[in-house]
């Protein structure tokens, strides 16, 4: 007799492959009497999809791994309960598939929304979002593929993958023009794999033809709790044209924080700007060791002749401080 309910999150069981389609493949469980869905991200970590690749091509790719009748180990990552009863998802990458351990005992693959939606003989989609989720929104996700360029991650209740670009996971990731693609893969992989369950921010929702593109950001989010080290939006603007509006970035914002090429950024400071008379502003200039040297400034550029201060002030020049004129075109912060 077989039960019509549902088995326990958490519980292994040896299941028979009854159907492949392109997501995933469909299990029967052994004393029940619905079917769980094993998505694809979960039968195996040597099968990775692209957006490009077909139906057809999809499907002969699982059921090389799982061909009809085959007897494999699954886990019951969710049970989700629906109209019909409820929606059994699984996975064959949590089991050890010689004698059906547990490989993941803490449920690492379900927390991290590896579950890839509802079984039960139907089409299997799940309750997943079409719609992007809102700009700087924070959210539970897992890693999909590894890129050269940086990860796609499945984000929690949203169908649309995200893409954390490589300057976004890390402080530590930097890499130069010449570095090949299997150097930036190695670097990355070594921060993450495949499955890891991470936060991110949306940083950036831009739309095209074939729908929203997720911009998202791992380093402005703490790992262990979620929250948003970013809350002022100020640490990311999106790339190329077409980016998503970006919240302005106050004066200083960027005071303390380290640049890509190890040194402080001290920022640009309101009272750094210095106004005289009808509207001539002047940039005060810091009197450093290495600023003192004939023809630098500590902007990287030579500094321009002096020029005289208003009427009353000793010398044109401020006590301690060198006064020369900001070029509009060059500060975007003025």
């Amino acid at each position: 007799m077989l039960s019509d309910e549902p088995p326990a999150e958490g519980s292994i069981h040896h299941a028979r492959v009854v159907s492949v389609r392109p997501f995933g493949a469909f299990v029967e469980l052994p004393g029940f009497r619905k079917q769980a869905l094993v998505h694809h991200t979960q039968v195996s970590e040597d099968i990775h999809f692209g957006r490009d690749d077909d139906d057809e091509m999809k499907v002969k790719a699982m059921e090389f791994f799982l061909p009809r009748g085959e007897k494999v180990w699954v886990k019951v990552l969710e049970v989700r309960p629906d109209a019909g009863g409820a929606r059994l998802a699984a996975s064959m990458r949590a089991v050890n598939q010689e004698d059906g351990t547990d490989l993941d005992p803490d449920n690492v693959l379900a927390l991290a929304g590896g579950r890839g939606g509802g079984g039960g003989g139907g089409g299997g989609g799940g309750r997943d979002s079409d719609q992007p989720p809102e700009l700087y929104s924070i959210h539970r996700a897992a890693v999909q593929q590894v890129r050269p360029f940086g990860v796609f991650v499945k984000i929690d209740g949203y169908r649309k993958f995200g893409l954390v670009h490589f300057s976004q996971i890390s402080e530590h990731i930097h890499f130069a023009k010449e570095d090949s693609d299997e150097v930036k893969m190695k670097e990355i992989g070594e921060i993450l794999s495949i499955g890891d369950p991470v936060w991110v921010k949306v940083v950036d929702v831009t739309h095209d033809e074939r729908g929203p593109k997720i911009g998202c950001s791992i380093k402005n989010v703490s790992q262990g709790d979620g929250t948003d080290l970013d809350p002022a939006n100020t640490k990311y603007r999106p790339r190329g044209e077409g980016g998503a509006p970006q919240a302005p970035q106050p004066i200083g914002a960027a005071a303390g924080t380290t640049t890509q090429e190890g040194g402080i950024e001290w920022g640009h400071l309101k009272a750094d700007v210095v106004q005289y008379g009808t509207g001539g502003k002047y940039d005060i200039i810091a009197d450093s060791d290495e600023e003192r040297r004939p023809g630098a400034s500590g902007r990287g550029r030579p500094l321009p002749p002096q020029r005289p201060g208003p009427p009353g002030a000793p010398g044109g020049v401020g006590s301690g401080a060198n006064m020369a004129p900001i070029q509009p075109s060059n500060w975007g912060d003025v």
